[in-house]
């Protein structure tokens, strides 16, 4: 099973599965659109299985695997078992213009993929977007985007309330690797008992016209890395 020509037609079913549910839930009908969500998930294990390394950033031997699932419905639609110390993006860029390829060929257009921010490297983000697909992404911080947010970092005038508060701003920033500059939305957050405000990027191919900021962040879900502790492998 472990050969590459099974787990290919294994990657395969399970997105033909995913399709087969969903079609006979709209009775052979196909959905409209759907949103795919993409993320590694680092999975701790005990011992010195095949593929199972140490990684400095989860303090922990796993696996580090990608999957990818339909935001609305849960169904998962491709896991990849990667080594535990890869990047979180290592193989990335084949694995979900594949899988979005496949599932609009199977079942649905993909209106959307939601990645976190070890993902949006130039090939991906021009892939989706030759492709008519829109993308939200988390961005890593960088001395670029620290200097742009630099002049938000600044709490209004007055007392501050007692729930946090949130502001959004526009920005605009391409990065060395970028052919154009991408639209980028600012998050600078209160958070209860700091001193200092907390800040994260998102870079979007939704224009202002079809989503406003506020619009852009409800489409960004909270990326929960899994980890099963004390699981035997």
């Amino acid at each position: 099973m472990a050969e590459p020509g099974n787990l290919k037609i294994l990657r395969e079913a399970v997105l033909e599965l995913a399709g087969r549910g969903i079609r006979s839930e709209r009775k052979g009908e196909r959905m409209r659109s759907v949103t795919l969500d993409v993320d590694s998930a680092p999975i701790e294990v005990h011992g010195h299985q095949p593929k199972a390394e140490w990684n400095g950033h989860y303090a922990a031997r796993i696996y580090h695997p990608l999957i990818t699932s339909i935001a609305e419905t849960g169904d998962m639609l491709d896991a990849r078992l990667r080594p535990g110390n890869v990047g979180t993006a290592d193989g990335a860029l084949d694995v979900i213009l594949d899988v979005v390829d496949r599932a609009r060929k199977s079942f649905c257009d993909v209106a959307m993929v939601r990645v976190d921010a070890g993902f949006p490297s130039a090939a991906l983000l021009a892939g989706l977007e030759v492709r008519g697909i829109d993308y939200v992404s988390r961005l890593p911080a960088n001395r670029v985007l620290n200097r742009l947010a630099e002049p938000h970092m600044v709490r209004p005038v007055g007392r501050r309330p007692a729930k946090p508060r949130m502001w959004l701003r526009e920005l605009r920033y391409q990065a060395e690797t970028w052919d154009k500059p991408r639209r980028v939305i600012l998050v600078v957050k209160e958070r209860e008992g700091d001193l200092l405000l907390d800040r994260f990027f998102l870079v979007t191919s939704l224009p202002w016209t079809r989503k406003l900021r506020h619009e852009v962040l409800a489409h960004y879900p909270v990326f929960v890395s899994i980890i099963f502790l004390g699981a035997r492998f």
